[in-house]
């Protein structure tokens, strides 16, 4: 259907503009839980993501986000991989199962971390591996992260 929005009021305008963006809202975290669902990287899916939790002094929920494998839960920011000295130089490897994303710049291809494209849409991270729900309250945080296919959800031990 086509507008002519040029003889509208503004005030007609914001109205039909909120509902165009509120549709767009809602199409777009239908397509990102469908995304989510079918993220795999490197035989990595959201199966093999764990979440815990914990509540901060002041009361704020934090989340932080795992890779397991081999019945291990390896922290994404921390525990991905291992240094290796080579001719002299330290150089970062992934494990090889880690979820790696292969980025090209201009040297050629780089090594990205992958483990981050599990991490559902609306949660922030507020420092290493601890990130925030800014789209609601705790249930709705929980709610995301079964809706993204993370089922491994459980309280933590801090």
């Amino acid at each position: 259907m086509k507008h002519n929005y040029e003889f509208w009021s503004i005030k007609s305008l914001k109205k039909e503009q909120e509902r165009i963006f509120s549709a767009l809202k809602k199409k777009q975290e239908k397509l990102d839980l469908f995304n989510a669902k079918k993220l795999k990287i490197n035989n990595i899916t959201t199966k093999d993501i764990a979440v815990r939790y914990g509540v901060t002094d002041d009361d704020l929920t934090q989340f932080s986000f795992f890779v397991k494998h081999k019945g291990k839960l390896h922290c994404i920011y921390y525990d991905n991989g291992y240094h290796e000295v080579s001719e002299d130089k330290p150089r970062f490897k992934y494990y090889d199962w880690w979820p790696i994303k292969l980025e090209k710049d201009e040297d050629g291809e780089v090594e990205e971390n992958g483990a981050y494209e599990f991490i559902p849409n609306g949660f922030a991270e507020c420092c290493e591996n601890s990130y925030e729900y800014c789209n609601g309250n705790f249930k709705s945080a929980i709610k995301k992260l079964k809706d993204s296919g993370i089922t491994d959800i459980e309280k933590g031990d801090w």
